[in-house]
């Protein structure tokens, strides 16, 4: 019997030993650990561990390189708030890792996906950007409800709503309010051809939407404030 346990024991699978975390390779300036359910908020150095659940903030002028169970890695850029949504591995060939980011920006390197069960998924600002093994990064700036993608290397799928834009190495995309704000020719403020996503790009979001579909820029102000109308397609909201 007891040779038998004994057995048993060391046929134990390896991935059952894995722990689903992230350790701290790099740590330059004020990087916080901050643990579930209000717990404390604790400073990270190298060797720091985090877990599913937990939220990673970097202040200005810091940065931090995370390694996770499976060898993949994120660069978390200053100003950078992020949550560890899910991170699991239920088999050797199988391995969750999602991230949802209130702030800033991630740079991405993503060890191969094995299997169809397995992800590797960075949501921010209505947007999951998805990938089987590349280099990505992803921005993302709530105060103007936007989300930048640029890949390095391989494809990653982004998905808002039902729609679902593919990006190759060397490409990207902007999304605004959740919507991919498509590439094409630039327009002259007032051409009849802009949409609002056009016109919230343009102006960095420094315009004011009026209730008959008219722009006001407000640092001119006044009854000399400058005034487009632009087309609004129907797939966009307007105040």
């Amino acid at each position: 019997m007891v040779l038998t346990l004994s057995f048993v024991f060391q046929c134990v699978p390896a991935w059952a030993k894995i722990s689903a975390t992230g350790t701290f390779i790099s740590v330059s300036g004020t990087v916080k650990i901050k643990q579930q359910n209000g717990g404390n908020t604790l400073l990270a150095k190298v060797g720091s561990v985090v877990k599913q659940g937990e939220r990673v903030v970097t202040d200005k002028d810091s940065t931090a390189v995370l390694q996770f169970f499976d060898g993949s890695q994120l660069t978390v850029k200053p100003q950078t708030d992020f949550w560890l949504s899910k991170l699991k591995a239920p088999s050797p060939q199988d391995k969750i890792l999602k991230f949802k980011m209130l702030l800033g920006s991630l740079l991405a390197q993503v060890t191969k996906l094995n299997s169809s069960n397995s992800s590797f998924e960075v949501e921010a600002g209505g947007v999951v950007c998805g990938v089987r093994g590349t280099k990505f990064g992803m921005d993302f700036d709530p105060d103007h409800h936007k989300v930048t993608v640029n890949v390095t290397d391989g494809t990653v799928w982004c998905a808002n709503g039902n729609h679902i834009q593919i990006f190759t190495a060397g490409q990207g995309g902007v999304f605004l309010n959740g919507n991919w704000l498509p590439p094409g020719p630039p327009h002259k403020p007032g051409d009849g051809n802009e949409s609002l996503g056009d016109l919230n790009n343009l102006f960095l979001n420094t315009i004011l939407v009026n209730h008959d579909n008219t722009f006001t820029d407000p640092s001119i102000g006044g009854d000399g404030s400058l005034r487009v109308t632009a087309y609004v397609p129907a797939r966009e909201n307007v105040p």
